[in-house]
């Protein structure tokens, strides 16, 4: 949960042949559970 009262998510992509986490991106959520996320950040690995 952030300071403003959102919900902070984490997701990952994990390529199913080695195990690697090969990307993620963190978004936030209304606190009220509205049907739109904000992203922020996303990784891929090359």
């Amino acid at each position: 949960m952030t300071a403003g009262g959102e919900q902070l998510m984490v997701s990952a992509a994990v390529h199913s042949a080695s195990g690697e986490v090969v990307a993620a991106t963190v978004a936030t959520v209304p606190a009220s559970g509205g049907p739109v996320a904000d992203q922020h950040d996303t990784a891929v690995l090359p």
